[in-house]
């Protein structure tokens, strides 16, 4: 632990300007905004620098790598704090461990581990910071298999709120760790690198397919059933979207195999020889670049559930709701979808982290997406459909969301998320932030305007 930077209070760090221009977000929903002050830090010293000018000045302050976040939090203080000078990922060959700068993207990282033949589990989308992939848990293809992003974490260094530099680890602060495995970013201050165990690459049987909703998809509870049954060795998402003036709906089946063509088969066995079924063994490297989450941009809301038990025939509620759906002129549509999670995800020690779906069955998505040239009323129209998706599925799956996933509908996200572990999450949070420097706030818009509670079965 160091202590915080010598630097008189209230002076202005060199690193810190006012910024010229507006910043965005990756959500178009997000206003462009205009904060006090910019910082672009060199060092762990400028970080303490920018935390004590914030201290003293009372201004809220921001950690942020891409941007990425869904609701604009990362952007929402007084001093938008970019990270983009702490991206270096150095891997070591003799513990086959990769430390990582807190403003690294997954693309930098992907570079360097499969260069040695390692690996991390990395989420979907290259573009990804790192921090906040694994602060919020980190899910993706490969966590049945190898777990969620935050199970490999090993440390964390973290300028805290109040201007300390600890070294964070399960043996140093286990209590902390706990809650960096999950509890989501923006609450103790500023990770400036993380620390990760690594495991081997090997190719990936990849697959996806395809069925228009019109009488000769497979049942949505048959698909589901495969998800939530499938060996470790196997993960995918099973989606559900509508599209365009006619509202053509369609369900998905794509994911990552990792023990060869025979599980597939015994696993799907006629759905996999339907037509539409398209598969391919690809290096690992190619594999996860093509499980990118593909859309057209422009502006979305996100909403998701954990579901602990089966479902079943109730998910055709859920495929009749999107006829309701509203075109835009955004390609993207709108829909629902189901992604596995399971296997390893279930074995990481429960007390060692803050996931409380890491028992669920897999985890529900539900959005839509619009564009700038959609009218006002329009776009109101999408986040009241959403909501409604949302309520529907409350009556089907548990209120447990994912943090990654925030809700700016819902005024207690985080008590609906981190309920078991809310208690230590705000003794921290007091303890590190006396300040509230690091209180964000959503920018995204919201539905209905006054605050309601959640809906759902508890897990």
């Amino acid at each position: 632990m160091t202590a915080a930077s010598p630097r008189p209070p209230g002076v202005l760090p060199a690193c810190l300007t006012r910024p010229a221009t507006p910043v965005t977000a990756y959500n178009e929903a997000i206003p462009v905004t205009l904060p006090a002050f910019q910082a672009t830090p060199q060092s762990v010293q400028d970080v303490q620098e920018v935390v004590a000018f914030c201290r003293a000045r009372g201004l809220r302050l921001s950690p942020c790598a891409t941007g990425h976040d869904f609701e604009g939090r990362s952007l929402s203080g007084d001093v938008i704090l970019h990270l983009s000078a702490f991206r270096a990922v150095k891997y070591d060959p003799r513990t086959t461990r990769v430390t990582i700068g807190g403003g690294a993207v997954v693309y930098d990282i992907n570079q360097v581990l499969h260069a040695h033949g390692r690996a991390i589990s990395t989420g979907t989308n290259q573009d990804v910071g790192i921090t906040g992939l694994t602060l919020g848990g980190g899910a993706a293809y490969t966590s049945r298999q190898h777990g969620l992003t935050c199970d490999a974490l090993l440390a964390a260094d973290l300028v805290t709120f109040t201007g300390e530099h600890l070294h964070v680890t399960d043996e140093s602060h286990p209590d902390l760790m706990r809650l960096l495995r999950g509890a989501g970013g923006g609450h103790f201050g500023v990770v400036t690198a993380l620390t990760f165990r690594t495991y081997p690459i090997t190719p990936v049987l990849t697959f996806h397919a395809h069925w228009p909703l019109d009488g000769a998809a497979p049942p949505i509870d048959l698909l589901e059933e495969r998800l939530i049954s499938a060996p470790d060795s196997l993960s995918m998402r099973v989606g559900a979207n509508v599209t365009g003036p006619d509202r053509a709906r369609q369900l998905t089946l794509s994911g990552q195999c990792f023990s060869g063509s025979a599980t597939l088969d015994r696993h799907f066995g006629a759905l996999r020889r339907h037509a539409h079924w398209t598969e391919q063994t690809l290096p690992y490297a190619e594999a996860m670049a093509g499980a990118r989450h593909q859309t057209a941009g422009g502006a979305f809301k996100i909403k998701s559930r954990h579901a602990f038990t089966p479902v079943g025939g109730g998910l055709n509620a859920l495929l009749d709701h999107l006829l309701t759906w509203t075109p835009t002129t955004n390609p993207d549509g709108a829909g629902f979808g189901l992604f596995a999670w399971g296997g390893a995800v279930r074995h990481f020690p429960p007390q060692q982290s803050c996931v409380p779906g890491r028992q669920s069955e897999y985890l529900a998505s539900f959005d839509t997406a619009w564009t700038a040239r959609d009218t006002p009323a329009l776009t109101d129209g999408q986040l009241r459909w959403v909501h409604e998706l949302d309520a529907l599925a409350g009556t089907l799956l548990s209120s447990c969301a994912y943090v990654n996933f925030p809700d700016s509908d819902d005024q207690a996200f985080q008590a609906r998320h981190q309920q078991p572990f809310l208690a230590d999450l705000q003794a921290w949070t007091a303890r590190l932030d006396p300040d509230h420097l690091g209180r964000q706030v959503s920018l995204a818009p919201s539905w209905p305007p006054a605050p309601s509670p959640p809906t759902g079965r508890q897990p």
